[in-house]
Protein backbone atom coordinates (compact mmCIF):
# COMPACT_ATOMS: atom_id res chain seq x y z
CA UNK A 1 0.00 0.00 0.00
CA UNK A 2 1.20 3.53 -0.66
CA UNK A 3 1.15 6.15 2.10
CA UNK A 4 2.82 9.47 2.83
CA UNK A 5 4.86 9.79 6.01
CA UNK A 6 3.86 13.06 7.67
CA UNK A 7 5.56 15.60 9.89
CA UNK A 8 2.59 17.76 10.97
CA UNK A 9 3.19 20.31 13.72
CA UNK A 10 -0.28 21.26 14.95
CA UNK A 11 0.89 23.54 17.80
CA UNK A 12 3.55 25.28 15.66
CA UNK A 13 6.42 24.79 18.12
CA UNK A 14 8.72 23.25 15.49
CA UNK A 15 8.53 19.73 16.97
CA UNK A 16 6.70 17.34 14.58
CA UNK A 17 3.58 15.79 16.11
CA UNK A 18 5.05 12.28 15.80
CA UNK A 19 7.68 13.32 18.35
CA UNK A 20 5.11 15.07 20.55
CA UNK A 21 3.49 11.69 21.22
CA UNK A 22 6.67 10.69 22.99
CA UNK A 23 10.39 10.54 22.40
CA UNK A 24 13.57 9.49 24.17
CA UNK A 25 16.19 12.20 24.73
CA UNK A 26 19.96 11.92 24.41
CA UNK A 27 20.19 10.64 27.99
CA UNK A 28 17.59 7.91 27.46
CA UNK A 29 14.82 9.80 29.31
CA UNK A 30 11.26 9.53 27.97
CA UNK A 31 9.30 12.76 27.26
CA UNK A 32 5.68 13.14 26.12
CA UNK A 33 4.94 16.80 25.29
CA UNK A 34 1.42 18.04 24.61
CA UNK A 35 0.90 18.51 20.85
CA UNK A 36 -1.50 21.41 21.51
CA UNK A 37 1.01 23.43 23.60
CA UNK A 38 4.19 25.14 22.41
CA UNK A 39 5.73 24.91 25.91
CA UNK A 40 4.31 21.84 27.68
CA UNK A 41 6.17 22.29 30.96
CA UNK A 42 5.66 26.09 31.09
CA UNK A 43 9.34 26.94 31.62
CA UNK A 44 9.52 29.49 28.78
CA UNK A 45 11.39 27.13 26.41
CA UNK A 46 9.51 25.64 23.44
CA UNK A 47 9.13 21.87 23.24
CA UNK A 48 11.18 21.94 20.02
CA UNK A 49 14.03 23.80 21.70
CA UNK A 50 14.05 21.35 24.59
CA UNK A 51 14.01 18.34 22.24
CA UNK A 52 17.34 19.24 20.59
CA UNK A 53 18.42 17.49 17.37
CA UNK A 54 15.80 15.15 15.92
CA UNK A 55 16.60 11.78 14.40
CA UNK A 56 15.42 8.20 14.23
CA UNK A 57 18.58 6.26 13.42
CA UNK A 58 18.57 3.15 15.59
CA UNK A 59 22.34 2.60 15.58
CA UNK A 60 23.48 6.18 16.17
CA UNK A 61 23.56 6.00 19.98
CA UNK A 62 22.15 8.55 22.44
CA UNK A 63 24.40 11.45 21.39
CA UNK A 64 21.86 14.30 21.53
CA UNK A 65 19.57 12.53 19.06
CA UNK A 66 15.85 12.09 19.71
CA UNK A 67 14.06 8.85 18.86
CA UNK A 68 10.36 8.24 18.20
CA UNK A 69 8.34 5.17 17.36
CA UNK A 70 5.23 7.13 16.31
CA UNK A 71 4.69 7.57 12.58
CA UNK A 72 1.82 9.46 11.00
CA UNK A 73 0.77 7.98 7.68
CA UNK A 74 -1.55 9.56 5.13
CA UNK A 75 -3.56 7.25 2.90
CA UNK A 76 -4.47 8.02 -0.72
CA UNK A 77 -7.84 9.41 0.42
CA UNK A 78 -6.03 11.96 2.68
CA UNK A 79 -7.03 10.18 5.92
CA UNK A 80 -4.25 10.19 8.50
CA UNK A 81 -3.47 7.66 11.18
CA UNK A 82 -0.79 7.07 13.78
CA UNK A 83 0.96 3.73 13.50
CA UNK A 84 3.55 2.23 15.81
CA UNK A 85 7.03 1.73 14.34
CA UNK A 86 8.54 -0.93 16.68
CA UNK A 87 11.70 -1.38 14.59
CA UNK A 88 12.17 2.35 13.87
CA UNK A 89 11.99 1.77 10.10
CA UNK A 90 10.93 5.36 9.38
CA UNK A 91 13.96 7.64 9.25
CA UNK A 92 13.90 11.43 9.35
CA UNK A 93 14.73 11.70 5.62
CA UNK A 94 11.51 9.78 4.77
CA UNK A 95 9.20 12.38 6.35
CA UNK A 96 7.03 14.03 3.70
CA UNK A 97 7.72 11.30 1.13
CA UNK A 98 5.38 8.74 -0.34
CA UNK A 99 6.45 5.13 0.21
CA UNK A 100 5.16 1.61 -0.20
CA UNK A 101 4.43 0.33 3.30
CA UNK A 102 3.27 -2.88 4.95
CA UNK A 103 1.03 -2.76 8.01
CA UNK A 104 0.26 -5.40 10.62
CA UNK A 105 -2.55 -5.34 13.16
CA UNK A 106 -2.82 -6.88 16.61
CA UNK A 107 -6.56 -7.50 16.82
CA UNK A 108 -8.57 -6.03 19.68
CA UNK A 109 -12.01 -6.94 18.30
CA UNK A 110 -13.13 -8.85 15.22
CA UNK A 111 -16.53 -9.68 13.78
CA UNK A 112 -17.99 -10.92 10.52
CA UNK A 113 -20.18 -8.48 8.63
CA UNK A 114 -22.88 -9.13 6.08
CA UNK A 115 -21.67 -6.46 3.70
CA UNK A 116 -18.64 -6.05 1.48
CA UNK A 117 -18.09 -2.46 2.63
CA UNK A 118 -14.49 -1.27 2.78
CA UNK A 119 -13.60 1.49 5.18
CA UNK A 120 -10.88 2.71 7.49
CA UNK A 121 -11.40 4.87 10.56
CA UNK A 122 -8.40 5.90 12.66
CA UNK A 123 -9.09 6.21 16.39
CA UNK A 124 -8.29 9.47 18.17
CA UNK A 125 -6.12 7.36 20.48
CA UNK A 126 -2.97 6.61 18.60
CA UNK A 127 -2.12 3.35 16.84
CA UNK A 128 -5.70 2.00 16.84
CA UNK A 129 -7.68 1.79 13.61
CA UNK A 130 -11.14 0.38 12.76
CA UNK A 131 -11.16 -1.42 9.43
CA UNK A 132 -13.99 -2.88 7.38
CA UNK A 133 -12.86 -5.09 4.54
CA UNK A 134 -12.75 -8.52 3.00
CA UNK A 135 -10.33 -11.30 3.75
CA UNK A 136 -8.21 -12.16 0.73
CA UNK A 137 -6.19 -14.91 2.40
CA UNK A 138 -6.01 -16.89 5.65
CA UNK A 139 -2.49 -17.92 6.71
CA UNK A 140 -2.21 -20.83 9.13
CA UNK A 141 1.21 -21.40 10.77
CA UNK A 142 3.03 -24.60 9.75
CA UNK A 143 3.77 -25.41 13.39
CA UNK A 144 0.68 -27.29 14.75
CA UNK A 145 1.15 -25.81 18.25
CA UNK A 146 1.12 -22.25 16.88
CA UNK A 147 -1.81 -23.07 14.58
CA UNK A 148 -3.87 -23.97 17.67
CA UNK A 149 -3.26 -20.47 19.12
CA UNK A 150 -3.44 -18.06 16.18
CA UNK A 151 -3.82 -17.53 12.44
CA UNK A 152 -3.13 -14.53 10.23
CA UNK A 153 -5.35 -13.02 7.58
CA UNK A 154 -4.82 -10.43 4.88
CA UNK A 155 -7.70 -7.94 4.88
CA UNK A 156 -8.31 -5.62 1.92
CA UNK A 157 -9.84 -2.36 3.18
CA UNK A 158 -10.00 -0.50 -0.13
CA UNK A 159 -6.95 1.73 0.33
CA UNK A 160 -4.64 -1.22 0.83
CA UNK A 161 -4.23 -4.41 2.80
CA UNK A 162 -3.29 -5.17 6.37
CA UNK A 163 -2.06 -8.40 7.89
CA UNK A 164 -4.11 -9.14 11.00
CA UNK A 165 -3.31 -11.55 13.80
CA UNK A 166 -6.33 -13.69 14.74
CA UNK A 167 -6.25 -15.06 18.27
CA UNK A 168 -7.90 -18.44 18.91
CA UNK A 169 -10.78 -16.72 20.71
CA UNK A 170 -12.04 -15.75 17.22
CA UNK A 171 -11.76 -19.27 15.72
CA UNK A 172 -15.50 -19.78 16.33
CA UNK A 173 -16.12 -17.32 13.44
CA UNK A 174 -14.70 -19.90 10.98
CA UNK A 175 -13.18 -17.14 8.86
CA UNK A 176 -12.16 -17.88 5.29
CA UNK A 177 -11.07 -16.00 2.17
CA UNK A 178 -13.95 -13.90 0.87
CA UNK A 179 -15.48 -13.23 4.30
CA UNK A 180 -16.08 -9.59 5.15
CA UNK A 181 -15.04 -8.38 8.58
CA UNK A 182 -14.92 -5.40 10.89
CA UNK A 183 -11.69 -5.39 12.86
CA UNK A 184 -10.04 -2.96 15.21
CA UNK A 185 -6.67 -3.04 16.88
CA UNK A 186 -3.18 -1.64 17.16
CA UNK A 187 -1.51 -1.04 13.83
CA UNK A 188 2.26 -1.45 13.40
CA UNK A 189 4.49 -0.39 10.55
CA UNK A 190 6.10 -3.64 9.36
CA UNK A 191 7.98 -2.54 6.26
CA UNK A 192 8.84 0.49 4.12
CA UNK A 193 10.07 0.24 0.54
Amino acid sequence: MTATLSNDDLDGDGLPDGFENGYRDGFGNWHAPDSSLIDTDGDGLSDRYEAGELGTEVDSGYEDIIYTQDVIIEFKNNQRAYVFDPDMLCTADMIGTTKEIALGMLVHSLEKTGTSAVNIKPHPSRYFIDIEGCISEIIVPDDPQKAKRWHNAIVNFGLGKVLINIDKKYFHLHLKAGDCVRVDGRVDLWDIE
